[in-house]
């Protein structure tokens, strides 16, 4: 018997005697009998076999973190060891006890690999042992600092990770004052990155606070180039557009927001980002930042916010056609661009006058302008020669339930869209797809509608047999019981933020005439994904 107890205790014995590291890669080819069997069997162990459960922990704020692991018993804290993701949306109430308890987390997860953290200097600041937690990481492959200032910048020097995306976020009101980023882009945690995303970057705050703007930014000079990143988000930034062009020489994909050239750099743009896929900016980021590299995708969205305003309509519409002609896009989307009817038809004119050869065009057509560009533009459209064109129809929205946009959108998909869906294949020769959905304008454009007043009338009957269309539907609704309309309303709180769309095939028939037929829309969808990330992508491809 003494031999037989000590059979059965070796083992188990020799299965403790593993480190953690490898007692992780164990249970991970375990099955779920055998990983019941084991926690049934040893209490220490226990805590490895609820692995599916904390592979991911997101928290929407430190007593959500704090309540998690108090409802826990202590030797549970260690299931931190198979974290992969941890996610903490807010951290702004300055919590000790949660920064520290997330410094503990931290430094068992050897195995994370996306990390999170919201308000993070406000954390680092009140428990500097977290930013050391963060830094000892070895596996990251994302890390995201949110709202972070010059303890979490600093953070990189000592970084053991090498992660393929950062997303790092300045906080322009944090009292120490503005962030030298020179930290992040010294590091060699940076060498390996893919993706960068950084928001809050003035050229002028680095090095010391008595250098002059000239004297800081020629600081950039000697950071090493990253030709690593392939992905570059800028925002609320102002930067050298030279320096960031050195520095990232084999960029494929640019997007800037509210990001400004504080030098107003105007030399020689033609070998800018040779190798440059996509572009995507608001217009006015594009008059300081001067782009002339030629591009696969480009997309400008209208000007908003405090720059709004600056140019008058002709300037933006001049400019937009000279951005378009400079950098000789494949893909050209205007997801934003609205404007009213008289200016609407010189901006296509223009364009098609100064552009072609466009293999794919998205663009926004505002409701009251739809007659005149069934009229007018959709001519000038055809002169860009577009192959794939993906159309959003704005829809003026005034306090509509999700209920009232299904049908709505069921009423479009069976009369407005398939009209204009023959009337489009038959005056665009070379259109091959075709999209149209549409886009919920929430706020509405009174002056829109006042100035497109006489436009306007010429889509009265369609929007009288809209407007019965929709009174049939919401007569049969009434019969409905109550119920199932709160029902209802709550399981489509998401319907009013999403485009309602359909897209057609157009083929050519036996006669010779322009035929659209109805495709899926995951087909159309793949093949405008495709269309935005192929470069060597042809017209004549596309069938």
């Amino acid at each position: 018997m003494p031999a037989d107890r000590g059979l059965n205790r070796a083992p188990e014995q020799g299965f403790l005697a593993l480190s953690l590291e490898a007692l992780v890669i164990v249970i991970t080819f375990l099955s779920a009998r055998d990983i019941r069997r084991l926690a049934s069997t040893c209490r220490r162990l226990r805590y490895l076999t609820t692995r599916a459960a904390d592979f991911e922990l997101s928290f929407a704020g430190e007593w959500d973190l704090m309540r998690y692991y108090l409802q826990r018993p202590l030797y549970m804290l260690p299931q931190s060891l198979l974290l992969q993701s941890f996610k903490l949306m807010d951290g702004s109430t300055r919590n000790q006890n949660a920064a520290i308890l997330l410094s503990t987390i931290l430094l068992n997860a050897w195995n994370l690999r996306h990390l999170v953290l919201h308000d993070c200097q406000k954390l680092v600041n009140i428990h500097p042992p977290l930013g050391r937690a963060i830094a000892r990481l070895q596996r990251l492959t994302s890390l995201e600092l949110d709202y972070g200032g010059p303890d979490t910048i600093n953070i990189f020097t000592e970084m053991r990770s090498r992660p393929k995306h950062i997303y790092y976020l300045n906080d322009p009101q944090h009292k120490e004052g503005e962030v030298d980023f020179s930290p992040l882009f010294k590091s060699q945690a940076i060498r390996d990155v893919e993706s960068l995303h950084i928001y809050g970057f003035n050229a002028e705050h680095l090095g010391p606070r008595t250098a002059n703007p000239w004297e800081s930014a020629s600081i950039m000079e000697d950071w090493e180039p990253i030709p690593s990143v392939r992905e570059l988000v800028l925002g609320a930034s102002e930067l050298p557009k030279k320096q960031i062009a050195r520095l990232f020489p084999n960029l494929q994909r640019l997007t800037l927001e509210d990001v400004t050239d504080m030098f107003g750099d105007t030399g020689n743009h033609e070998a800018d980002w040779p190798s440059l896929h996509s572009l995507c900016a608001e217009l006015h980021d594009l008059t300081t930042w001067e782009l002339r590299s030629r591009v696969h995708h480009l997309e400008v969205e209208t000007t908003t916010g405090p720059a709004k305003g600056m140019m008058k309509p002709m300037e933006e519409m001049s400019f937009m056609v000279a951005t378009v002609r400079d950098t000789s896009p494949t893909v050209l989307s205007l997801p934003n661009h609205q404007l009213t009817p008289n200016d609407e038809l010189l901006f296509w004119k223009d364009l098609s006058a100064s552009a072609g050869g466009l293999v794919g065009l998205e663009v926004v057509i505002r409701e009251i302008n739809l007659p005149m560009w069934r009229m007018d533009c959709v001519h000038q459209l055809a002169r860009l020669q577009p192959a794939v064109l993906k159309v959003h129809i704005l829809t003026k929205i005034d306090r509509l339930t999700p209920r009232a946009a299904r049908n709505r959108s069921a009423f479009a998909r069976s009369n407005l869209f398939p009209d204009l869906a023959s009337e489009f294949a038959c005056l665009i020769p070379t259109l091959r797809y075709l999209s149209l959905g549409l886009k919920w304008d929430e706020e509405g454009d009174e002056k829109g509608d006042e100035e497109g007043g006489e436009e306007g009338g010429e889509e009265g009957g369609e929007g009288d047999a809209e407007g019965d269309a929709e009174g049939d539907e919401e007569g049969d609704a009434e019969g409905d019981e109550e119920g199932d309309e709160e029902e209802d309303e709550e399981g489509d709180e998401d319907e009013m933020d999403v485009d309602h769309f359909a897209w057609w095939r157009v083929s050519l028939t036996e006669d010779g005439e322009h035929m659209p037929e109805v495709i899926s829309t995951h087909e159309g969808e793949s093949l405008f994904e495709e269309l935005l990330f192929d470069k060597s992508i042809e017209p004549s491809a596309i069938e």
